[in-house]
């Protein structure tokens, strides 16, 4: 099985950031791979696991890792895949400034259309934009099957059986290779993917793997090629527009009242009373 899997870098949560000449200023924040994603290439690794006696080794299937913006921010997220298990990976300078949801998911079907994966695995989401709009979108320019928020996968001949948690339950759909699945945070659990090649055996840790320091040590020196995005689509153009960024207005100061009367007074504005 080949799988494309997508990594988006995205600014670190736990570093603070500045507002800068009326923008949003992460130049001095480290870059992560987005947390959905990073579950996406770990689905990926168990589904091309296959065991060793009482471990697991790399099969024969393939994972090809794409990553789409900044050089620095993308060659890192890069070779954390390589060192995880990743066999080839793509990454395609883009200016942050000039992507949004459409020209990511057109250079990602340019990609497709080259690879003719078996499976497109990406995050449900990316945590800076909180869309989750590339998935499906992809999907439809593909023309292919595909499942969002994906909490579990059994594996099975030429198909996938895909499980997604809904309100108050779940949901299983079976869909046919080729097909996009993007990944929510439950398919890191022990049992979440179940592969022919392990045969109901689960040997993986609960969420996603870390390199080893002799993965990281084998692709710390290795050049990764950028592409030009101009490979894979001739789309420049952009179906959203960036409006003005702002920071939260402050927080206004809280109330203190003694007792409950004072209470009701405070919120009687906030509460609709009677009727439904």
């Amino acid at each position: 099985m080949k799988i494309l899997v997508t990594l988006k870098p995205v600014p670190d949560p736990e570093q603070p950031f500045r507002f800068t000449g009326g923008r949003f200023d992460f130049s001095q924040v480290g870059v992560i791979t987005n947390p959905f994603d990073e579950y996406a290439l770990e689905t990926a690794l168990r589904l091309t696991d296959v065991p060793d006696g009482d471990k697991t080794v790399r099969g024969e299937g393939e994972i090809v890792a794409v990553s789409i913006g900044e050089a620095a921010a993308c060659v890192k997220v890069l070779k954390r895949a390589l060192g995880l298990g990743a066999n080839r990976v793509y990454h395609i300078t883009v200016p942050q400034e000039e992507l949004d949801f459409s020209r990511v998911a057109r250079i990602l079907e340019g990609i497709c259309l080259g690879e003719s994966p078996d499976l497109i695995l990406m995050g449900k989401q990316a945590v800076d934009s909180d869309s989750g709009i590339v998935p499906p979108y992809l999907a439809g320019l593909l023309g292919v099957p595909q499942v969002t928020a994906a909490t579990a996968i059994t594996e099975r001949p030429g198909k996938l059986l895909v499980e997604r948690e809904l309100e108050g339950g779940t949901e299983q759909k079976e869909v046919t290779l080729p097909a996009v699945v993007s990944v929510d945070l439950g398919i890191g659990a022990v049992d979440s993917v179940r592969t022919l090649a392990m045969d109901g055996t689960f040997p993986w840790a609960e969420g996603p793997r870390y390199p080893t320091i002799r993965g990281m040590l084998r692709t710390k020196n290795i050049p990764l090629e950028s592409h030009d995005p101009e490979e894979f689509t001739k789309n420049h153009s952009r179906a959203l527009a960036e409006g003005k960024q702002e920071l939260s207005p402050p927080r206004k100061p809280g109330v203190i009242v003694e007792n409950i009367e004072e209470l009701a007074k405070v919120l009687g504005p906030f509460v609709r009373m009677g009727g439904r």
